[in-house]
C-alpha cells in the first residue's frame, strides 16, 4: 500500500494525471485501515506538493480535492470508531516499547533506530558502492532511467519520498520519546531501491 500511494502520487503529480488522485485517496483509505504509518508519506508527499511550484500546479484542479473528500468518507467510519474507543489505537502505537528518562535516551533511540535501518539497507548500499565505481570502474555520472535525464524535480521527488519519511519517524521518536521498533521502518524501504 505504502509503494502504491507514492506511485499513484507520482502519476498524479509529476505525470500530471489528474485521475490518479482518486487511486491516491483508495491506497490511503486502505492504508490507514491497514496501519498508520502510511501517514508519514502522506505527510511527507504533502508537504512536497505543497512547497514545489509543480505540485501547487496539481492542486489547481478540481480533481485533488474531490479525491481527498472520497478519501475523508471512505476513512470517515474508522475514525468515528477512533473516537468512540478514545483514540484507543493511538494509544495503543505509543505504549510498546521502552520510554525515554532523558535526552540521552531519545538520542540512542533514534541512532539505534537510523542504525537498524543503514544495516537493512546494506546490501542496497554495496549494490550502490559496485555500479557507482571507483577510478576507472566508475560509469558516467548521468542518471539516465529509460534512455532519458531526469529532470531535478523527479529527482528532488524521489529522494523525498525514499527519505523523507525515515527521517520524520526519526524526528517523532524523538519528541515522542519512546523506543520505535526497527522492524516498524520495513515500510519506508519501497523506494529506496529507486532513489
Amino acid at each position: 500500500l505504502w509503494a502504491l500511494a507514492g506511485l499513484f502520487w507520482w502519476r498524479a503529480v509529476v505525470e500530471e494525471r489528474p485521475r490518479a488522485w482518486y487511486s491516491f485517496a483508495l491506497v490511503v483509505a486502505l492504508s490507514v485501515y491497514a496501519k498508520y504509518v502510511v501517514l508519514l508519506l502522506v505527510g511527507v508527499l504533502g508537504l512536497f506538493t505543497l512547497v514545489t511550484p509543480r505540485g501547487r500546479a496539481a492542486l489547481t484542479r478540481w480533481d485533488p480535492w474531490l479525491a481527498g473528500l472520497l478519501c475523508i468518507v471512505l476513512v470517515a467510519p474508522h475514525l468515528n470508531w477512533v473516537v468512540d474507543t478514545s483514540f484507543s489505537t493511538l494509544g495503543y502505537a505509543f505504549s510498546h516499547g521502552e520510554k525515554a528518562t532523558s535526552t540521552l535516551v531519545r538520542l540512542y533511540f533514534c541512532l539505534t533506530f537510523l542504525a537498524a535501518q543503514i544495516v537493512q539497507h546494506g546490501m542496497l548500499i554495496v549494490l550502490l558502492l559496485l555500479t557507482v565505481g571507483f577510478g576507472r570502474l566508475k560509469p558516467r555520472t548521468e542518471l539516465v532511467i529509460d534512455g532519458r535525464q531526469v529532470p531535478a524535480f523527479e529527482q528532488m521527488a524521489l529522494l523525498t519520498m525514499a527519505f523523507a519519511p525515515i527521517a520524520t519517524a526519526l524526528v517523532v521518536n524523538f519528541v515522542v520519546g519512546g523506543e520505535f521498533r526497527q522492524g516498524r521502518g520495513t515500510a519506508l524501504f519501497a523506494f529506496s531501491g529507486i532513489a
